[in-house]
């Protein structure tokens, strides 16, 4: 017996007409197009950022050396470095005479050509149960330091602030 019988599910033959139409390769470039513009905004996004985030964490380090300058003032003398300073005065920090912390009220230049830090110190009062307040008796061995770092950012002023106390606890 012979098989004149053929099938095949592969055996299907398509026709088109030839090459894109030119409304496909409109579309499609316009599609790349907008992926690519895209991209470029993301990353410009993203840079813009990290700036922005990287002088945070830099003004941060500026406050954390501003309160432990502020704290090795203290270390070295309360009474000649802390003591005297006047409540609610600007002051810088700067590298005194054999690398060591200086307190002046002098303006000094920005830090790496960006920051401005000041320093201010403010009375303390205790109320009767020893306890930091608002109003009470003054207490001369403890100040209230505040360390504000800012610097300009695009259109803005961006600023931020620490607060600490120190304590004449070395009694010097």
């Amino acid at each position: 017996m012979r098989n004149n019988f053929q099938f095949s599910i592969f055996n299907f033959q398509t026709y088109r007409a030839g090459g894109f139409g030119l409304v496909e390769i409109v579309v499609v470039a316009a599609m790349v197009s907008i992926a690519i513009v895209s991209f470029g905004e993301v990353a410009r996004i993203s840079l813009r950022l990290l700036q922005d985030e990287k002088n945070a964490l830099e003004a941060s380090f500026l406050l954390q050396e501003g309160l432990e300058g502020v704290r090795a003032l203290r270390d070295q003398s309360w009474n000649a470095n802390i003591a005297n300073l006047a409540n609610d005065t600007n002051y810088f920090l700067s590298v005194g005479v054999g690398s060591l912390w200086d307190l002046t009220a002098t303006v000094q230049s920005n830090i790496n050509g960006r920051y401005f830090r000041t320093i201010v110190f403010q009375a303390v009062n205790r109320n009767a149960n020893d306890q930091i307040s608002p109003s009470g008796t003054l207490d001369t061995g403890t100040r209230k330091v505040i360390v504000t770092v800012s610097w300009r950012s695009r259109n803005a002023t961006s600023s931020r602030s620490a607060v600490g106390y120190l304590s004449n606890f070395l009694q010097n």
